[in-house]
């Protein structure tokens, strides 16, 4: 090593396998002051490649992992959570995945509890009760965790927003906090939140930031872009941790952004775009570069990243994208599926055993293998049209966090979409037996086999 500087000697450890590198650590103080320094073993710990899809559905009490099968068993994953001591039949949920760990909700005994764990790991622990919840209207709950700056992790409670009464009034019932229309957001917002470090949970005071461009001042009406929407399902769609800061995306409207160690938070209105009329969907999420945002309007999708290189955020617009013909190959697709399209991913309710034979003969494949089941070229066919009474209707269900992909969904048939390439990849049918509801959230499970979490315990307040 004396003899070899120091880029040379560091390009060398990042040749070895994980175990070598590991072992390489012993050597000396030297040498594993350097592996450490350049985290050469972050790559192996926190592989950037989606290993599955959870997938919550709507009026379904059970989350279920769409995956490789084999290759996620080769990896000793358990996406069933087999591991956790829950009833085998209850509200059993994910909440919220952050880089390998999993939030979840578990029914014990017909008691509901909160677990954080670990799929690769296995190991798990229960949160100790929140005794304020209801008290406090909590909407949802968040995981901040990553394994590159710290072990620990945190979990935050975000409380509803105040309920706006419809013009027609149709939904009527108690308001929730204040008055919708006062001004919001508020100068100190309050959070709970629970910490591995602590092992309790404790109310934390954010401090408001930002110009008016952030829409700080206003009333909660102009923020949420359609009340009469406001009044159906969960106000928030979900959150994303990058770079420090929990992005939480309130339903069609704007982004929190929480900046955790200042504590202190902003809001950011989502883009608008004002395409045809028809159905729409949105969806927030982390990609290559930091914090995407994506909106279908019919069948054109729009793509955003979000720039905080300066004091005023802002959108900025990466991909237009026309999905007719991307449609038209998932309809096609509906009328072949069934014949078995090779490598594709599978439910994990999935009992065919011929398709188990057929994942043993290909465990190598990975969703970011990007040649694999490519059906389709987009870039090919950009100027196509399609009658909005096309049969189907693509949802987005969500960016993978390491690549320019975002993965879309027709007719129940998965794909990923190579934004930079206009490649279309098929993963497989997400279809749940005998049931038809619809998803309600997905989350992108990339693996983390390093934590501090204890071979299955119960966390006490301290």
């Amino acid at each position: 090593m004396d003899r070899l500087p120091d880029y040379v000697f560091i390009k060398v450890l990042r040749c070895l396998p994980a175990r070598s590198l590991a072992a390489s650590r012993c050597v000396s103080k030297e040498w594993c002051t350097i592996i450490d320094t350049n985290r050469l073993l972050l790559p192996h710990v926190l592989p950037h490649s989606v290993h599955g899809i959870f997938s919550n559905y709507l009026d379904h009490d059970m989350t279920h992992f769409f995956s490789r099968p084999s290759y996620s068993a080769g990896c000793g994953i358990d996406g069933c959570f087999k591991f956790l001591p829950i009833d085998a039949i209850g509200f059993n949920k994910v909440l919220d995945h952050c880089n390998g760990l999993i939030l979840y909700h578990g029914e014990i005994s017909e008691q509901y509890k909160l677990f954080v764990c670990n799929p690769a790991t296995h190991r798990w622990v229960q949160l100790p009760p929140f005794t304020e919840y209801d008290s406090l209207c909590i909407s949802a709950e968040y995981l901040v965790f990553d394994p590159a700056e710290s072990l620990h992790y945190e979990v935050f409670l975000i409380p509803d927003l105040p309920e706006i009464p419809t013009k027609k009034k149709c939904h009527k019932g108690p308001l929730v906090g204040k008055d919708a229309t006062a001004e919001w957001p508020p100068f100190v917002h309050t959070l709970w939140v629970f910490s591995s470090r602590t092992g309790r949970w404790e109310d934390t005071a954010f401090l408001h930031e930002g110009h008016a461009t952030n829409m700080a001042g206003t009333s909660l009406e102009v923020l949420l872009d359609s009340p009469d929407m406001m009044s159906w399902g969960p106000r928030f769609i979900r959150a994303e941790y990058w770079n420090g800061a929990l992005y939480v995306h309130f339903q069609g409207s704007f982004v929190m952004r929480l900046s955790i160690l200042g504590a202190k938070y902003r809001v950011i209105k989502t883009p608008r775009f004002d395409g045809p009329g028809g159905y729409t969907s949105d969806v927030l999420g982390r990609s290559e570069t930091g914090i995407y945002y994506a909106k279908r309007q019919n069948f054109q999708l729009r793509v955003w990243a979000l720039d905080e290189s300066h004091e005023l955020t802002k959108w900025v617009v990466k991909y237009d994208v026309n999905l007719c013909p991307l449609t038209k190959l998932i309809e096609g697709l509906f009328s072949w599926h069934h014949a078995k399209i090779n490598k594709m991913w599978i439910l994990d309710e999935s009992d065919d055993d011929d398709d188990e034979e057929e994942d043993q003969d290909s465990a190598e494949w990975n969703s970011d293998d990007d040649n694999i089941n490519i059906i389709g070229d987009l870039s090919k066919n950009k100027e196509e049209e399609m009658s909005m009474w096309t049969f189907g209707s693509v949802d987005l269900l969500g960016f993978h966090p390491y690549k320019e992909v975002i993965y879309l969904m027709d007719l129940d048939e998965v794909v990923a979409y190579h934004l930079r390439s206009s490649k279309v990849q098929y993963l497989g049918c997400n279809r749940l037996n005998e049931y038809n509801r619809g998803m309600e959230k997905s989350f992108f499970y990339t693996p983390c086999f390093v934590d501090l979490i204890p071979e299955g315990a119960h966390q006490k307040s301290s």
